[in-house]
């Protein structure tokens, strides 16, 4: 089965299958959904933005034409990052129905592969505290707990 998923370029078509990865992900942790399904629209204008920024990457894993994986990924903007050497993977989701079948590791390793073309030196990504089983995953993949990710809602 792995073998048939083609990772392509996301596209504007893809936004229903990409936010239902999303819902998925969130009502796992017990995420509030209304509020997604409230601001779905604004969701989706977003989504057709970030297919249009130059360094703001999104690709989806497809199998006989089903999206069960997103990701999306860029250079860190600023902050002493020398050369885009530093990478930040912004987002990955795979569909409930095909997790622990590598997929999510297919999807890490080729965006690596295209971050090491680019003569990319770090990637970096945040994962909520309450996301225990991917934070096992990605340290299963080589990633590191370095640091803290702080957020305050100011509204």
């Amino acid at each position: 089965m792995i073998d048939d998923l083609i990772i392509r370029s996301a596209k504007k078509e893809d936004f229903e299958q990409v936010f239902s990865l999303v819902i998925q992900l969130e009502e796992l942790y017990g995420d509030p959904i209304e509020y997604f399904m409230k601001n779905k629209p604004a969701y989706q204008v977003q989504f057709e933005k970030n297919l249009k920024i130059k360094n703001f990457f999104m690709k989806v894993a497809e199998l006989n034409g089903h999206i069960i994986a997103y990701i999306a990924y860029s250079p860190i903007i600023g902050n002493w990052n020398i050369n885009d050497k530093h990478w930040e993977i912004a987002e990955l989701c795979v569909d409930k129905d095909f997790r622990n079948q590598k997929i999510g590791e297919k999807m890490l390793d080729y965006v690596e592969n295209i971050m090491r073309k680019k003569d990319v030196s770090v990637v970096h990504l945040g994962s909520e505290i309450v996301r225990k089983d991917a934070h096992r995953f990605y340290e299963n993949h080589g990633f590191e707990k370095k640091y803290f990710k702080f957020r305050k809602n100011i509204k």
